[in-house]
């Protein structure tokens, strides 16, 4: 099941990226609803037990040891749920915007959302860190492309922003990937269990504040935020809001589960 939270909306996304015909709104509408019963298909069949559920373990990479390992667990499933519900919300809020290029804002709107909940499942590092890069794509394009007075230089400098944020998480993650025991894993649990000393455990930690603390965004690393909102329409400020509110959660969990203590 956790695999078809990502499928189906990166399936939505091609559609709408393909897709050029009238009726696109109500198109995007119905897939909006279609995602949400699966989500909540999801999360119904939840065991409660606090357990990982609906795990899927593909291996793709021997050297170095990386899978595709995807799984929901309570709090994921919160997040998983909330981005079901509020993407209707968002598809709602455009419909009485004149996009002439409105298909291409479902597809991205779509592929951000297959990324999130990617994010949100991710039990391996570097798939987190590759949904992660993945996510920030389609708003770099909605803000370029639906925001307001300056929008490209807006762009450019959320990008720089996020790129340097997200190079710390990638140099924490990688530090953390050789303490593991060898053969060396990416594997959550792996990453979890690594010792470390203090000042080790003190880079890492900074590695992945100063990348989430971009993102949410904390100050002082906020100011790329008020002109990157600035003239957005529609369905673009609810996706960038909604976005930036998920950190909030991925700040948390690494907290929770004390990634490198």
């Amino acid at each position: 099941m956790s695999l078809w939270l990502v499928i189906v909306p990166f399936l939505f996304s091609i559609l709408f990226f393909v897709y050029k015909g009238s009726g696109a709104k109500l198109l995007a509408l119905i897939a909006s609803l279609i995602l949400m019963g699966i989500t909540g298909y999801a999360a119904s069949t939840m065991a409660g037990d606090g357990m990982m559920q609906h795990m899927v373990d593909y291996p793709w990479i021997t050297d170095p040891m990386i899978s595709f390992k995807l799984g929901i667990d309570g709090m994921s499933i919160i997040l998983l749920m909330l981005s079901a519900v509020v993407l209707p919300i968002i598809i709602l809020s455009t419909f009485d915007k004149p996009f002439s290029t409105g298909t291409n804002l479902y597809a991205l709107i779509f592929l951000m959302i297959g990324s999130m909940n990617g994010v949100f499942m991710a039990l391996d590092g570097l798939i987190f860190y590759i949904f992660w890069e993945m996510a920030l794509i389609p708003i770099y394009f909605i803000c370029a492309m639906w925001g307001g007075q300056n929008r490209i230089n807006i762009t450019i400098k959320f990008f720089i922003y996020t790129f340097v944020g997200s190079l710390f998480m990638l140099v924490s993650l990688i530090y953390l990937y050789l303490k593991t025991p060898v053969p060396h894993s990416f594997s959550i649990d792996a990453l979890m269990s690594v010792a470390l000393s203090g000042g080790e455990a003190s880079l890492v930690f900074l590695g992945l504040f100063l990348a989430f603390a971009v993102k949410m965004p904390v100050f002082p690393f906020h100011s790329w935020q008020p002109g990157y909102l600035y003239g957005f329409t529609g369905g673009g400020f609810y996706v960038v809001e909604w976005y930036n509110a998920q950190d909030g959660y991925l700040w948390r969990s690494a907290l929770d589960d004390g990634i490198g203590s």
